[in-house]
């Protein structure tokens, strides 16, 4: 690389040799100056092959560089396929049964106003976030929690319930969750029926005999 940055021999070398003669004088025969002039052929070649060579290398590393992008992109949306699977009907994917019984049951076990009842639908280790209030682990608390609530407001019942499941993803016997609610209760009795709307994220796990249950919920009021 180093031979192939030395210049030709400056133009002025060979005028030197043709200023001493007329103009009228036959030319003449500088073996020496066609040496120089080949050897400066000989300069040359290098630099054009090397200006090819880097040409060809730049091409050759873009191409590899956009099929590396592109076979990356195939892997990424291959794996987000198989280990995330947006599921929609249970149609579609025969794991999404057992959630979607799991919806219907939520529905009406909160219908019910029955701590006990519910708790058909909680994981043995579920954990429920709630504002305002602390966290509850495990079935048996959350439900003494329920318990604890509905003593300290009597006449308290919900009257409408209205979740919208925005999407599931499934991962084996885990699916996660989040969606939008609507909520229809009175505080008591004789109050009149007020309307709360929310968030929520859950997250499912499908026990041994293949039901689902609820692992973790957390719930944000809007």
């Amino acid at each position: 690389m180093r031979a192939a940055s030395r210049q030709p021999l400056p133009s002025c070398a060979s005028s030197r040799f043709h200023t001493s003669r007329n103009a009228s004088d036959p030319p003449r025969n500088y073996p020496h100056h066609h040496r120089n002039q080949h050897h400066s052929h000989k300069i040359l070649a290098p630099q054009s092959r090397v200006k090819t060579y880097t040409a060809g290398m730049r091409n050759y590393w873009a191409c590899t560089i956009i099929l590396a992008f592109l076979l990356g992109i195939a892997v990424d949306n291959t794996f987000q396929k198989q280990l995330f699977s947006p599921v929609v009907h249970a149609q579609q994917n025969p794991d999404l049964a057992g959630i979607e019984k799991l919806h219907r049951l939520d529905e009406q076990l909160t219908l019910l106003n029955d701590p006990k009842a519910l708790q058909e639908e909680w994981a043995d280790d579920a954990v429920r976030l709630e504002p305002g209030s602390p966290v509850d682990i495990g079935e048996s608390a959350i439900y003494a929690s329920d318990v604890r609530f509905l003593a300290q407001t009597p006449g308290y019942a919900i009257g409408s319930y209205k979740p919208d499941i925005r999407d599931v993803r499934v991962d084996h016997d885990w699916a996660f969750e989040w969606g939008l609610f609507d909520v229809g209760f009175r505080e008591s009795a004789n109050e009149p029926v007020k309307t709360v709307h929310g968030k929520l994220l859950r997250v499912l796990h499908r026990e041994h005999n293949g039901d689902s249950k609820f692992a973790r919920i957390m719930v944000v009021e809007n």
